[in-house]
């Protein structure tokens, strides 16, 4: 069943934009985790209750990620983006470029609009970060997106990020709260943009 993305998170404010990234391939990790799973001797509950329990997991850690992010926005549009330390990405980082934010066991895909399927070595795994002018990923498979080249966002399911890329590829990145990494991803392309509007001198 295909889900409802959320509305999109603007490239430079926070108002809504075009329809909702397609995604090659894209197979997020919905299962309740090993430690929350039920006990052996519950197994013996109605389907009915384990799904209701299920589906309480999943929208406790989406009202969560969005307090968390609602939280992050106001907090942006009032003291700025946080300068992390870099040291994950020494050699690195270009002159002037700094880290906002980092989230830990994020796995990444890659798609082609129109293309027959992903490629087959994807999902990479690993560590997402969120400098002053890019994406990084950093892992089993190391890859790196300016801000230039995204074009719009937008969140689905309770962990995946739909990233649409301007030359015709899609990134779906499934981290533990998507709706934070909008916000944090929106606020530094906005910031970034407004330094290059900036007058030189």
């Amino acid at each position: 069943m295909q889900p409802d993305a959320l509305p999109l998170e603007p490239l430079a404010a926070d108002a809504a934009s075009a329809s909702g990234a397609t995604i090659v391939s894209v197979s997020p990790s919905n299962i309740t985790p090993a430690s929350d799973a039920v006990p052996e001797v519950a197994s013996q509950a109605p389907p009915d209750a384990t799904s209701l329990r299920d589906a309480q997991r999943i929208a406790e850690r989406i009202v969560r990620d969005e307090t968390l992010a609602d939280e992050a926005r106001e907090r942006y549009r009032t003291a700025g983006l946080p300068e992390l330390e870099p040291s994950a990405l020494l050699g690195m980082l270009k002159a002037g470029e700094r880290l906002h934010a980092v989230h830990r066991m994020a796995m990444l895909e890659v798609g082609w609009r129109g293309a027959t399927g992903a490629d087959p070595n994807l999902p990479h795994g690993g560590t997402l970060y969120v400098t002053s002018q890019r994406l990084v990923h950093r892992g089993t498979e190391d890859g790196t997106w300016s801000f230039g080249e995204i074009d719009e966002m937008a969140v689905a399911l309770e962990r995946l990020l739909l990233v649409r890329m301007r030359d015709g590829s899609d990134l779906a990145i499934e981290v533990d709260q998507p709706r934070l990494l909008r916000v944090q991803l929106a606020a530094a392309l906005a910031a970034s943009r407004s330094v290059e509007l900036e007058p030189a001198g």
